[in-house]
């Protein structure tokens, strides 16, 4: 199997330690640290939720034996790559009752594709969160504003919902009758909770 270079092995120990999103660029081998870490947590069912071109181009059952081994994929029970557009009916399926996904592993890979509040696919990644213990995101553009990052700390537990968030950290107006943020309160507080939750790797080695 291939090699992993330092700041991927760093990456991979603080999602075992906690940490639940990794910041790596493109081309820094998200692929490569969220294989390793499925295999790492030792979980017989795993679900990576992803693009649907990535789901459509087959890439990722060559991917899991590229880095983790054809013995690991054959040792797991469930081993589900669906997209995005998808996670809904995964979650709840047609008659709305959702699944007992506890003992599973989620990599949730464009994890920004879960701020989506009022989506199916968003609704269904914070049950998820919810009621999974373990699963990580993966990504190279978490989000440009605050506003954006409120699905990670709901999911997190650091905030209880949306509507805790915009009282506690935003500074609303009223623009033709519709609420919209205009500024963020204890900016320090934010950064702090982003930084408790997500790893951001110095891949310079790389390069």
């Amino acid at each position: 199997m291939p090699t992993l270079y330092k700041y991927q092995e760093r990456t991979i120990l603080d999602l075992l330690g906690g940490k639940r999103i990794a910041c790596l660029g493109v081309g820094c081998g998200k692929t490569a640290v969220m294989f390793n870490w499925l295999r790492a947590v030792k979980k017989k069912k795993v679900v990576i939720v992803t693009t649907a071109s990535k789901v459509k181009s087959g890439d990722m059952p060559k991917e899991a034996v590229t880095w983790c081994g054809q013995e690991w994929v054959d040792s797991l029970s469930e081993f589900t790559i669906i997209s995005w557009h998808k996670l809904n009916k995964l979650v709840f399926g047609a008659g709305g009752l959702p699944r007992d996904l506890s003992d599973y592993a989620f990599a949730f890979d464009e994890i920004q594709k879960s701020k989506g509040f009022s989506t199916g696919m968003g609704k269904a990644f914070r049950w998820i969160c919810a009621h999974c213990d373990t699963w990580t995101g993966y990504t190279a553009t978490p989000g440009d504003q605050w506003k954006d990052y409120i699905a990670y700390f709901v999911a997190c537990g650091l905030v209880k919902n949306k509507t805790e968030f915009l009282r506690n950290y935003c500074i609303m107006q009223s623009f033709r009758g519709f609420p919209e943020i205009i500024g963020y309160l204890r900016q320090d507080e934010l950064s702090a909770m982003w930084a408790k939750i997500a790893t951001a790797p110095d891949t310079s080695e790389m390069m």
